[in-house]
């Protein structure tokens, strides 16, 4: 007891377990029971606790949690990958669909700069559409921001987490293991609706309106 007492102090008041050595029994920590999901020694192994259970050395237990973790990775990576080239392209859609609404408005503007005292309800009427369609892809393109961000911010720390786990030594690598794969299997990410998807139609609609107000007005000249 007073070695067992010395050795303690010596260590600065780590466990045993710390230094991979089992606290019950003084061997080395060389194996990993898969149905305790713990490091044993050898003896532990012989023990009735653990005979009829699955055991594998460390080393063994470890590469086969890193394969997961690795495997975890891949996908993660992928669904990242996904995500940032959806919001580029989302963007990109974005920006098309308000230049082209800013087309139509100066369309409008020249169409009504002749008859503007005759016609200038129907001119606040149309960039009132246009405003409000500008406001609705603006605000779809916003809330797509914030929530593709979020998904991409969680990502990059499960990422983070995964990575900084895999490098961590064997026995604290294996210790809690199977949470952090538990968290990166829960992942599901969801893309949110495309700002086209149901603005380019309006827009298409209001094009048709500019022409044939173009034509009426050509009636008037």
């Amino acid at each position: 007891m007073a070695e067992i007492i010395s050795q303690f102090i010596l260590r600065g008041g780590k466990g045993l377990e710390e230094d991979g050595i089992c606290e019950k029994h003084k061997e080395a920590l060389k194996l990993y029971c898969q149905d305790d999901q713990k490091t044993i020694c050898v003896v532990c192994d012989r023990s009735r606790d653990h005979r009829p259970h699955s055991v594998v050395p460390v080393e063994e237990a470890a590469q086969e949690y890193k394969e997961q973790i690795q495997n975890r990775l891949d996908f993660l990576k992928k669904e990242r990958q996904e995500l940032l080239e959806f919001k580029t392209q989302d963007d990109k859609k974005s920006q098309d669909l308000l230049k082209t609404i800013e087309f139509e408005r100066q369309k409008v503007l020249s169409e009504f700069e002749g008859l503007r005292q005759f016609l200038q309800e129907q001119e606040q009427l149309l960039l009132g559409q246009l405003d409000k369609m500008e406001k609705g892809i603006i605000k779809r393109q916003n809330e797509n921001i914030t929530e593709l961000s979020k998904e991409i911010s969680l990502l990059n720390k499960l990422i983070a987490d995964l990575e900084e786990k895999a490098q961590e030594p064997v026995l604290d690598f294996l210790k809690d293991v199977t949470s952090i794969i538990a968290r990166s299997d829960d992942v599901k990410c969801q893309k949110p609706i495309p700002v086209s998807s149901d603005m380019k139609g309006h827009i298409s609609n209001f094009t048709v309106k500019t022409v044939v107000l173009k034509g009426a007005l050509k009636k008037f000249k």
